[in-house]
């Protein structure tokens, strides 16, 4: 089922948005299988490695990830802009490697 869906969606048949709206399971239906915008740090690996580098509008055949069958299609990519958001964002990543550091001398 998920390639012949596959199929619709990359011969123009059906759009993304309309299959995801009429098969996809969980939240993903209600937005026409949209989630994001998302950092690839935080996507699951596989996806993660299928959207670096991909150019918009690309669509994957249907691939396993854990115990789903999924078929992708990167919308839009977004540039990183530094802003206070993003800054406090790296502060926090920063000062929990530090913690992590500090609790492994004293603590092991």
């Amino acid at each position: 089922m998920a390639q012949e869906l596959y199929f619709r969606i990359v011969e123009g048949e059906q759009s993304f948005a309309e299959v995801a709206h009429l098969y996809s399971q969980g939240t993903a239906a209600a937005v026409g299988g949209r989630t994001g915008p998302i950092e690839l740090g935080k996507l699951h690996p596989q996806l993660a490695r299928m959207f670096y580098g991909a150019r918009p509008g690309q669509v994957w055949a249907p691939q396993r990830i854990d115990e789903w069958i999924v078929i992708a299609q990167l919308e839009a990519v977004l540039p990183v802009q530094f802003n206070e958001s993003i800054q406090q964002m790296l502060l926090n990543e920063l000062l929990e490697q530090w913690l992590q550091e500090q609790i492994k001398q004293r603590f092991l």
